[in-house]
């Protein structure tokens, strides 16, 4: 069983909000082999490794989105432009140091909120990926405020690359709501993966 480093030990245990952190050879309560089985002060979790945040972004976002979309709608022009887009993507991450940040997933004005001594968030679709997906989230329902943006980027610069990486997660929600809301949203999509083919 592969051996968390002390960096990925130390997040997950905070993630997780847990003290205790040990492997186990348990298999969850279906007998599938979900990741490995860690004990911790919650209870067992499943956790799989050796991935990057870009590699699961690409595989468990964004080609999920485009598999509802073959389902849905079975759009000949989508299909064309992703099976091109699919195989420049790596492009968009060359360089980009992404580390890990467990993300609210939609992030927005709406899902948000405070109590005296805490955030509040709702509606989360949680994930480990690059901060900027929320970033990018927040931006396209409303914002927070360029305040927020201008501390954030004082405390986290701008990668080299974010502008245009950026707009891959643009698409994901425009997939996501074209597969919830119908083709009203095609438009932007298709147009944003015409775009995004002129490369990085």
């Amino acid at each position: 069983m592969p051996v968390l480093n002390d960096a990925a030990e130390t997040a997950i245990k905070e993630a997780l909000k847990t003290a205790a952190l040990e492997k186990t050879t348990k298999l969850s309560s279906d007998g599938v082999k979900k990741g490995e089985a860690y004990l911790t002060d919650k209870g067992v979790v499943y956790i799989k490794q050796n991935i990057t945040p870009q590699t699961f972004f690409v595989r468990h976002r964004l080609s999920y989105q485009f598999r509802l979309l073959e389902e849905n709608y079975a759009d000949a022009e989508a299909r064309e432009l992703w099976s091109q887009l699919l195989r420049k993507l790596p492009q968009f991450f060359e360089g980009a140091d992404i580390k890990p940040s467990l993300l609210h997933g939609n992030l927005q004005r709406d899902n948000i909120a405070e109590t005296n001594t805490h955030p509040v968030t709702f509606h989360p679709a949680s994930f480990f990926g690059h901060q900027d997906f929320d970033l990018v989230t927040s931006q396209m329902y409303g914002g927070l405020g360029q305040a927020f943006y201008n501390a954030y980027y004082d405390i986290i610069p701008r990668a080299t690359g974010s502008r245009k990486r950026n707009q891959i997660y643009k698409l994901f929600h425009l997939l996501n709501k074209w597969n919830q809301s119908g083709e009203e949203h095609k438009k932007k999509a298709i147009s944003l993966m015409k775009f995004l083919l002129k490369g990085p």
